[in-house]
């Protein structure tokens, strides 16, 4: 009867530890899925900016301009660049300061080029954090155009981001990105101000 008892003991045992197992199998499971499956969420952003397209097209293109738009970046480098005034690329590694992450290292690309109605630059970004263990992507096309008015000759400014945001994290993501790139135009606008009138 002990015997008995004691293998009953020991089957029991057996199938909380499994029963552990699974739980805890399943609970990984849904948090990777939580985490590393991501939506791609797109946003627009437009605004006018007091300058004319190619001064600001110029300034924002320079990415040496990127700490006084974006203050959250710490350091860059340029890694490579080739081209001309007609079609110009380059690739920069940049640390971003995040609120609550810690630091975040960015690899981006640049296209930067004038087409016949516009100044255009387009951006592919990977934002990679914890020792880059966990990277997202995103994208982005910047127009600059001319927009004339009675106070004189201002930027139309248009951006469209594409963004993968996790779906655990969708709602802050989104919300983050119109936070961040709202300062980011607010610091452009500011560099072109009346006040400041640079490059003019």
């Amino acid at each position: 009867t002990s015997i008995h008892s004691l293998m009953v003991c020991k089957m029991l045992s057996t199938r909380r530890i499994m029963l552990r197992i699974i739980v805890l199998s399943s609970l990984a499971s849904i948090m990777y899925y939580c985490v590393n499956i991501k939506a791609r969420e797109s946003l627009v952003f437009t605004d006018f900016v007091n300058g004319k397209p190619i001064m600001v097209w110029n300034y924002v293109a320079d990415f040496s301009n990127a700490k006084q738009l974006n203050p959250l970046i710490l350091d860059f480098s340029i890694t490579d660049e080739h081209g001309n005034y007609r079609h110009w690329e380059y690739s920069a590694i940049y640390v971003e300061s995040l609120a609550y992450f810690g630091t975040n290292t960015g690899y981006v690309h640049y296209v930067v080029k004038p087409l016949q109605d516009s100044f255009v630059i387009n951006s592919n970004h990977t934002n990679c954090v914890l020792f880059n263990l966990y990277c997202t992507t995103s994208s982005s096309e910047m127009h600059f155009k001319s927009h004339n008015v009675t106070s004189g000759e201002e930027t139309l400014f248009d951006e469209l981001i594409s963004v993968d945001c996790p779906i655990i994290l969708r709602s802050f993501c989104i919300e983050e990105t119109k936070k961040n790139r709202r300062t980011w135009l607010d610091n452009l606008k500011h560099e072109f101000t009346n006040s400041a009138k640079p490059f003019e």
